[in-house]
């Protein structure tokens, strides 16, 4: 079993609802309001706004992520479509002017493989919303990272587990390394994959260049201003 389908038993644990996130993403939708998630993972964000009746789909690359969030939402009773699916084929499955907002949370868009498939992506989400529609992405805040050579990142420890992540830089590129401990099977499985460089400024110019009409950065989902040494790095790009 690789390591993206063990990290899938542990990923609510590791990786929580946030309140603030949710919270958040609530001033952004009516009430018939559509949206879709993109990398979704096991779908606790998109399942709890489905609960609260809005129209959700959601997307991820790994069956097994997408096979819990279905499993979730079976158990919920909750009316809401996963699949599994590369963002970069968005607009082959959706329909043009189909979501109200389109969110792209927690460093997904990064794991692209270089700027011309970010473009890719941000131009197929702009055609699938509707006329003053919003496309919300977060990322980690590139900018500092890059400018402290930031190597490793807090240590998540829960009963069963311990999960670590650290960065490699290199010219247009971040080498991301992580090892899942777990403490039952005394077995640690690493993963490597490679991060876009993906700065507030680059990405800034993408969306713009994509069409949309207002791009605004903040640094949290409090909505405070976006600066070097903001927790993340969130763009708001209306259509």
């Amino acid at each position: 079993m690789d390591f993206y389908n063990q990290l899938a038993n542990y990923y609510d644990l590791i990786f929580p609802l946030q309140p603030q996130k949710e919270k958040f993403l609530l001033t952004k939708l009516n009430a018939s309001a559509s949206m879709l998630d993109v990398g979704c993972a096991t779908g606790s964000l998109s399942l709890s706004l489905a609960e609260k009746g809005f129209a959700a789909s959601a997307i991820d690359t790994n069956e097994k992520m997408v096979k819990i969030a279905r499993d979730k939402a079976k158990l919920l009773k909750v009316d809401i479509s996963f699949y599994t699916l590369n963002m970069l084929l968005v607009q082959q499955h959706f329909s043009a002017g189909q979501f109200n907002l389109i969110c792209c949370l927690g460093n997904t868009l990064p794991h692209l493989p270089n700027e011309d498939s970010v473009l890719n992506f941000l131009r197929q989400a702009f055609s699938l919303l509707k006329k003053d529609g919003c496309l919300i992405i977060q990322t980690v805040n590139f900018d500092k990272l890059i400018a402290d050579k930031t190597a490793y990142f807090p240590i998540k420890e829960g009963e069963d587990f311990i999960f670590s992540r650290e960065y490699e830089y290199r010219d247009d590129h971040i080498i991301f390394s992580g090892n899942l401990f777990i403490k039952s099977q005394q077995k640690k499985l690493p993963v490597q994959t490679t991060l876009l460089k993906l700065t507030s400024g680059l990405l800034h110019k993408m969306l713009v260049d994509s069409g949309f009409k207002q791009v605004k950065l903040i640094g949290d989902f409090s909505s405070n201003s976006y600066h070097r040494e903001s927790p993340a790095c969130i763009a708001l790009a209306a259509k």
